[in-house]
């Protein structure tokens, strides 16, 4: 599938480079990101978005001001329509829901857990930094293995593997809030 990565630079979320790294797909870069023009072009010429990050019910944020610049925000809904989006930022749910996207099929979270911060404000019991950390890198090489690497798209497998073995208020939390859609025909 013809793929283009939105990922805009932030270490906190570097965890999500596993879920496209050494596959063979476009990734936006940073000047792109940055250009509402030449963004919605590469969009239209793929079938399938791959947006990450940090972001909120309004969209996805990247840019020079991390906490309100938007590299995707509602002037996208109509070149997103149509497609197949995966939107992994807090809240997406929202914004997915909220401006009545109509892609082909979207995965999409809601609050997701990724920091220190977020768990403390959401009190999820968890041990150290480590146990966060290890909860952003297995969802992303879960996710990957059941929604990048293979055809099947199985939601029960993600969240199976992704909380195997771990007894994990974050992992818990994050599963519920993890969604997948076929919105149109294929």
């Amino acid at each position: 599938m013809n793929t283009l990565v939105i990922h805009p630079e932030d270490t906190t979320t570097d965890f999500l480079k596993k879920i496209y790294e050494g596959k063979n797909f476009t990734i936006a870069k940073p000047e792109e990101m940055l250009n509402e023009t030449v963004l919605k072009e590469l969009i239209k010429k793929h079938d399938r978005i791959v947006m990450l990050g940090h972001g909120n019910g309004n969209g996805l944020l990247g840019g020079p001001n991390l906490d309100i610049d938007f590299v995707i925000n509602e002037s996208f809904v109509n070149v997103l329509n149509g497609k197949d989006l995966i939107c992994i930022w807090c809240y997406a749910t929202e914004f997915i829901n909220g401006y009545k996207v109509n892609p082909k099929r979207v995965f999409y979270t809601g609050m997701f857990i990724s920091e220190e911060l977020e768990a403390d404000f959401w009190e999820k019991y968890y041990e150290d930094e480590k146990e966060i950390e290890e909860s952003n890198y297995t969802f992303s090489r879960e996710f990957r293995k059941e929604y990048i690497d293979s055809d099947n798209r199985s939601m029960e497998n993600l969240i199976k593997n992704y909380c195997k073995g771990v007894n994990s208020d974050i992992r818990y939390f994050n599963s519920e809030r993890l969604f997948d859609k076929v919105l149109s025909p294929v």
